[in-house]
C-alpha cells in the first residue's frame, strides 16, 4: 500500500482548483452585476446548474473508476460515443474553456503591471501548463496543498473588500428572467464535463496510491463534497460582491469584470494580489483541461507510435484558438452548450438511474 495516499481534504481542495477556472469567477460576477438586490435569485439558479448538476457527474464517474467511456457508453455504442466525447471535448478544451483561461489571466494581470502581447503570454502560460502536467507526481499535492489555498487567499481578500464597500441597485431584469439567465450561465462555465474529464484524470493519478477499490470511490465522493463546498460558497459571495458594485460594472466584457472589481475595490497595489489570484484559477484549469484532451487523443485519436504528440497538440491548438476575444469564443460555444450540455445531463442521470436499480435488484 502506498505511504503517499492523498486525503480527502486534498482531493477536494485539488477538485475545486481544477473546476475554479475562467468562466466560475467571470460568470458569477455578470450575474451579480445584472442581478443587483435580486442576486439570492441568480445566486439559487446558478447553483444548481453550475454545482447541483456537476456533483452528479462527479459520483458517476466515481463509481465508473475514472472511465468515462463507461458513461457515455451505457447509451451509445462504442464508436458513437467515443465520436461524442470528441466533439464535448473539442468545444470543451481548444474552442472552449482552456483558451478562455488565457485570456482571462491576460486581462487580470494587464490592468495591474506591463504584461507582453496576448501571443508571447499565451506562449509563456501554455510552457507553464506543459511543467505542471510534466511533474504529475506531484499534481495532486501541488494544486491541493499549494494552488488552492493561494487561490482562496487571494480572491477572498478581493470579496471582502468588496463587501466594506459598495451599495446594492435595483435588478436589470424580472426575477424569473433573472434565474433563467442564471441556469444557462450555469451551464457556459462546463462544469458537467469538468466534473466527469478533470474527475477522471484524478481518479486515474490517485490509483496507484489505493490498493482497494472502495476506498478510492469513497475518498473521491467525499472529496467532491469538499470542492463543491467550496465553488458553492465562494459563488455564493462573488455573486452578491459584484451587485454591491453593479454601476462600476455594467457595460463592460465579463474578461474584465475581475480586474475592474479588484482596482475599484483594492486599489491599483493590492488589485495585483487578485488579479494574481486569477491567473492562478486560470492556471490550474488549464492544467486539467490540457490532461483530459490530451489523454483523450493518446487513448482513442492517435496511433500509438504518435502517443508523445498528444501534448503538444493540445497545447498548440488551445495556443491558437487564445489569440481570439473572449466574446468570439463565447459566440463558438454558447449556442452548442444549450445543445451539448442537456445531452450529457440526460447521459449522466441515466448511468446512475441504471446503477441504482442494479444495487437495488442486489440487495
Amino acid at each position: 500500500m502506498s505511504l503517499n495516499k492523498p486525503s480527502y481534504i486534498v482531493v477536494g481542495s485539488a477538485l475545486f482548483s481544477m473546476f475554479f477556472g475562467s468562466g466560475n469567477l467571470i460568470f458569477p460576477l455578470m450575474l451579480g452585476r445584472d442581478a443587483g438586490s435580486a442576486y439570492v435569485v441568480s445566486t439559487l439558479g446558478f447553483i444548481l446548474s453550475a454545482v447541483m448538476i456537476p456533483c452528479l457527474g462527479v459520483i458517476a464517474i466515481a463509481f465508473a473508476e475514472g472511465n468515462y467511456q463507461k458513461i457515455f457508453s451505457s447509451l451509445f455504442s462504442s464508436r458513437l460515443s467515443t465520436l461524442l466525447i470528441f466533439i464535448i471535448l473539442l468545444s470543451f478544451v481548444p474552442f472552449g474553456a482552456a483558451p478562455r483561461c488565457v485570456i482571462l489571466a491576460h486581462a487580470s494581470l494587464n490592468s495591474f503591471i506591463p504584461m507582453p502581447d496576448l501571443w508571447l503570454f499565451s506562449m509563456i502560460f501554455m510552457v507553464l501548463v506543459w511543467y505542471f502536467i510534466y511533474d504529475q507526481r506531484n499534481l495532486i499535492n501541488n494544486f491541493g496543498i499549494i494552488l488552492t489555498p493561494l487561490l482562496l487567499i487571494s480572491i477572498t481578500i478581493m470579496v471582502i473588500s468588496a463587501f466594506l464597500y459598495g451599495e446594492v441597485d435595483p435588478p436589470t431584469a424580472s426575477h424569473r428572467d433573472l434565474f433563467v439567465n442564471s441556469l444557462l450561465e450555469g451551464y457556459n462555465t462546463q462544469d458537467l464535463f469538468s466534473a466527469l474529464f478533470f474527475s477522471s484524470s484524478l481518479i486515474l493519478l490517485m490509483k496507484n496510491s489505493f490498493d482497494n477499490k472502495r476506498e478510492l470511490i469513497v475518498t473521491m465522493l467525499k472529496g467532491s463534497l469538499v470542492g463543491i463546498l467550496l465553488l458553492t460558497i465562494l459563488y455564493m459571495f462573488l455573486i452578491a460582491s459584484s451587485s454591491l458594485h453593479s454601476d462600476i460594472l455594467i457595460g463592460h466584457s465579463g474578461a474584465d469584470l475581475v480586474s475592474i472589481l479588484a482596482k475599484h475595490t483594492l486599489g491599483q497595489k493590492w488589485g495585483l494580489v487578485a488579479g494574481f489570484g486569477v491567473a492562478l484559477a486560470c492556471l490550474t484549469t488549464a492544467v486539467a483541461l490540457v490532461m483530459a484532451f490530451s489523454e483523450f487523443l493518446r487513448a482513442h485519436i492517435l496511433n500509438k507510435k504518435y502517443h508523445k504528440l498528444a501534448l503538444p497538440i493540445s497545447l498548440l491548438s488551445i495556443y491558437l484558438t487564445s489569440l481570439l476575444a473572449f466574446e468570439g469564443i463565447m459566440a463558438v460555444v454558447a449556442p452548442l452548450m444549450k445543445i451539448i450540455y442537456p445531452l450529457v445531463v440526460i447521459i449522466v442521470l441515466r448511468y446512475l438511474f441504471k446503477l441504482w436499480l442494479k444495487a437495488k435488484s442486489q440487495s
